[in-house]
């Protein structure tokens, strides 16, 4: 159990760290004291740096979808409309950044690389 809040910790650490800072800027160190966690979790629990990154922008992109409602359609309605509600959605939920704003900016930079 501690394992996993320590796993969790440094996902939320990386998160932050990673759309702050970048790849390149961020680093273990400054991620492990946001997480208050041992240098050598980041091994541990990850590897490395690169499989952290990959690790934290799934959790970003996971936290931003269980955010969002799902979709009620009524029935009948034609697969383009619901594509096009299903994409409205999305992009609109994507965007809000009221609850956590650094997993959008971590999703974005990933993006713009």
């Amino acid at each position: 159990m501690a394992a996993e809040v320590t796993q969790q910790r440094l996902l939320e650490a990386a998160g932050q760290e990673f759309a702050e800072k970048g790849f390149r800027g961020a680093t273990i160190r400054g991620i492990c004291d946001r997480a208050g966690a041992n240098v050598a979790a980041v091994k541990y629990h990850f590897g490395d740096k690169e499989q952290l990154y990959k690790a934290a922008l799934k959790n970003a992109f996971r936290c931003r979808v269980d955010q969002m409602p799902a979709p009620n359609w009524p029935a009948g309605t034609p697969p383009a409309a619901r594509l096009r509600e299903f994409i409205r959605v999305m992009v609109n939920n994507m965007i809000d950044d009221q609850a956590l704003p650094w997993q959008m900016q971590l999703l974005m930079r990933a993006l713009a690389v």
